[in-house]
């Protein structure tokens, strides 16, 4: 059960971490609007491409089933980059990458719909291509933000043990 003490401040009971039901739900939706939403919306433009992609023949052909696992597989990395870039940034340190990869993915979405011919009409480079527009930021941008987080990692273990943190 959490203390339950009142603040000297305002004579709120005080909750979980010492902050009162006040601040601990204003905590809340900004995390939500800050960390869930960007990632939210990389997801469903991935899932958007996704589905569009999906209707081309090469997915039916021997191996299809990796190419779309392969897909879906770099959409997650791509929504893991999202939501450890927003961690990043709310523990107020640099990181582009939400900043980039969620335009990245609506942009790469509207184009698998409005600019790439339909799957039955699209060539296999056609393909590739519209594939790699739609998974290629979110790997990568996966590999640049696991090296930000470990980065800060190091950078918060070494001040531990120097005694600069608490």
């Amino acid at each position: 059960m959490a203390s339950q003490e009142p603040t000297p401040a305002d004579g709120e009971t005080v909750h979980r971490g010492g902050l009162t039901m006040r601040e601990y739900e204003k905590r809340v939706w900004e995390m939500a609007k800050h960390q869930i939403h960007p990632t939210f919306l990389f997801v469903a433009a991935q899932v958007a491409g996704g589905s569009r992609l999906l209707d081309h023949a090469a997915y039916l052909e021997p191996g299809g089933g990796l190419r779309e696992a392969a897909l879906f597989v770099a959409g997650f990395l791509g929504a893991w980059a999202c939501f450890y870039s927003t961690l990043l940034r709310v523990a107020g340190l640099s990181s582009l990458a939400v900043t980039v990869l969620v335009p990245l993915a609506v942009a790469a979405a509207l184009a698998v719909w409005l600019v790439f011919p339909a799957p039955d009409a699209m060539s296999g480079g056609t393909l590739v291509a519209a594939e790699v527009a739609l998974a290629g930021p979110g790997v990568l941008g996966w590999a640049l933000t696991m090296r930000r987080w470990r980065v800060a990692r190091r950078e918060a273990e070494s001040a531990l043990a120097r005694g600069v943190l608490p």
